[in-house]
C-alpha cells in the first residue's frame, strides 16, 4: 500500500513507472552475458553463443554491434538475424 501512495505522490504513472524496467533488465542481462563471454575465454572456449546474445542485445537495445576478433563477421550476423525476424 505504501508503494503506491509514493508513486502517486511523486506523479509517476504506472506505465511510466514500469518503462524502464525492460531496458534495465537488457543492460543486466549484457553485463552478466559479458561477464560470462570473459569467463568462457579464460577458459579456452570460442564463446560463439556469447557473441551472438550480446549481439543480439545490442541489436535489440539499437546500439552500435561489436565484431570479435575470433567470432563471426557481422555481415554472417545481419543475414542471420534477417531470418530470425521473418
Amino acid at each position: 500500500m505504501g508503494y503506491d501512495i509514493e508513486r502517486e505522490k511523486s506523479g509517476t504513472t504506472r506505465l511510466g513507472w514500469h518503462s524502464t524496467k525492460p531496458f534495465a533488465q537488457a543492460c543486466n542481462y549484457l553485463r552478466k552475458s559479458w561477464r560470462l563471454y570473459k569467463w568462457g575465454k579464460k577458459e579456452g572456449g570460442n564463446c560463439w553463443d556469447r557473441i551472438l546474445t550480446i549481439n543480439r542485445i545490442l541489436k535489440a537495445l539499437g546500439l552500435e554491434l561489436i565484431e570479435f576478433h575470433n567470432g563471426p563477421s557481422l555481415e554472417w550476423y545481419n543475414s542471420s538475424s534477417k531470418i530470425e525476424d521473418v
